[in-house]
């Protein structure tokens, strides 16, 4: 029982990985007749295969004000947002490079602090950039403008990585 869950499990990460190499051009958009799923591919060239649905990959981390040890359970108590977006049309023709560092490049970052929640009342440096302050009234706006596709080139707003 606990060992078929695991083949499961297994199978739908190799599943979620294949995907994810065909939303990047490594991997052939279907499933081509005596090739393995998963084939090496030179980091020095460009992806082999066209992307797949000119994907853009987002993540988006939230940070909030905790009370005693735990968080409070209240939206309005977010404190940071930081918001990474990977657009699949700027990799085309770019090598990933080793580790694949040019893409990393391409992946635009922003992050910022609600004002009225949280104690950092200047920008800080982050990984990616600078840290924006933000008014709570003007959060929901930025917010928009940062989902906004196509997205802003990095000098609008977005810093790439």
């Amino acid at each position: 029982m606990v060992k078929d869950r695991l083949y499961e499990q297994l199978d739908k990460t190799t599943t979620d990985m294949l995907h994810l190499n065909r939303y990047l051009g490594l991997q052939a958009p279907r499933k081509i007749p005596g090739m393995s799923d998963f084939t090496a591919h030179n980091p020095s060239r460009p992806a082999p295969y066209p992307f797949l649905s000119d994907a853009v990959f987002v993540a988006v981390d939230v940070e909030g004000n905790m009370v005693s040890g735990k968080r409070v359970k209240s939206h309005h108590s977010v404190t940071e947002v930081g918001v990474s977006v990977l657009d699949t049309r700027d990799l085309v023709s770019l090598p990933p490079g080793t580790k694949a560092c040019n893409w990393l490049d391409k992946i635009r970052s922003r992050h910022f602090y609600i004002t009225k929640w949280s104690r950092k009342k200047r920008p800080r440096k982050f990984m990616f950039g600078i840290s924006e302050l933000v008014d709570i009234e003007t959060t929901p706006d930025f917010l928009t403008s940062v989902f906004r596709i196509p997205l802003d080139p990095p000098s609008a707003g977005f810093s790439a990585s």
